[in-house]
């Protein structure tokens, strides 16, 4: 017999790495393929509601404000708008049309808001030609000083308050889906697999509520904690409401430059033709930071002395830990108080 044939290797070392990198990467690329059947953060698909479910994921509330007006601020006839970041959710539009006769007030906000999309949301509302009857700007250090779209799905602001690319605004959703492993955690919750349960989080989206007429946010279970055991609630967040810092009591000393300014004169103009009565509410925090003098002389002169009310600082609301869900948000019992003295007289 004849000497037996060499074995022939299974297959080529090329081909055996091409499949070892082919069932390493597959899992990624179903779960890519899957993205935009399962719209994780809802801004891909239409819906009939908003907001729509959203199984248990962080939406971008920029996008919800927006696409909510956009489906239903014509039939709902919303005609006056409550403008600033997640800090403005204790001025409650339930509370604000008491002040409002005849009026459909819209809470028209976004997290980390910023004065760039306070900017595009006027500009969006003059562009549709909605009435404007009333309009609350609720601002502080923070907002007045960003003047650029902001990154991160949370944050960047919808292409029509933006007016920037879509695509780019898509790319930021897809690279959060795609990252820090949220595609493995998601697809078992999408799956109905592993559910979550326990303690809520604060930024959980099951933790508040969204009234489905004036976009109003409500924290229900931090007010469902509050009402059962308030001392518990603060001793929980102790670390939270530490001692104040001098230097957060002058955080606020940058003044605003030309193109924040210039982004202030185009709201007031866009307000002022289209009729508004316009108040700007200067939110208090825990911190008592006060909001920077030269920038509230210039939104005094930009909308009246009578129409600027400053909460900042040192006084009764920012003295007491109580008045607030952390150091950032005050609650709506502070928000009531405020709206009395910007309506009352």
């Amino acid at each position: 017999m004849g000497a037996g044939r060499r074995n022939e290797p299974f297959m080529s070392p090329r081909k055996s790495l091409f499949v070892k990198l082919g069932v390493i990467l597959a899992p990624f690329a179903v779960s890519a393929a899957l993205y935009p059947l399962l719209d994780p953060f809802r801004v891909i698909c239409g819906y009939d509601r908003w907001p729509p479910e959203s199984h248990d994921v962080a939406l971008n509330r920029d996008f919800v404000s927006t696409e909510k007006f956009l489906h239903e601020g014509k039939p709902m006839g919303y005609d006056s708008f409550v403008l600033g970041s997640s800090r403005s959710e204790a001025l409650l539009c339930s509370d604000w049309k008491a002040y409002l006769p005849d009026s459909k007030p819209y809470h028209f906000d976004a997290s980390s808001e910023s004065l760039f999309g306070i900017h595009g949301k006027v500009r969006l509302l003059d562009e549709l030609g909605s009435p404007v009857k009333h309009a609350l700007l609720v601002i502080d250090n923070d907002v007045v000083q960003f003047t650029r779209d902001q990154d991160g799905h949370l944050f960047i602001k919808h292409p029509r308050v933006s007016r920037g690319s879509r695509l780019k605004f898509q790319a930021e959703f897809f690279k959060a889906y795609m990252s820090d492993g949220f595609w493995l955690t998601y697809l078992p919750k999408a799956a109905g697999i592993d559910r979550p349960s326990g303690p809520l989080r604060e930024n959980d989206p099951r933790a508040f509520e969204v009234d489905p007429v004036t976009n109003d946010v409500r924290f229900t279970d931090l007010d469902r904690r509050l009402a059962a055991d308030p001392d518990a609630f603060y001793r929980e967040r102790s670390e939270k409401f530490r001692d104040r810092e001098t230097e957060n009591r002058i955080k606020g000393s940058t003044p605003i430059g030309d193109e924040s300014r210039a982004m202030l004169r185009e709201i007031r103009d866009i307000l002022q033709r289209r009729g508004a009565d316009v108040h700007v509410i200067i939110n208090p925090h825990y911190d008592q930071a006060p909001f920077n003098p030269q920038n509230l002389e210039y939104l005094q002169e930009l909308f009246g002395k009578d129409r600027v009310f400053d909460f900042s600082g040192v006084n009764e609301f920012t003295a007491e830990m109580r008045n607030f869900y952390d150091p950032s948000h005050y609650r709506p019992v502070v928000g009531r108080e405020i709206l009395r003295r910007v309506y009352g007289r």
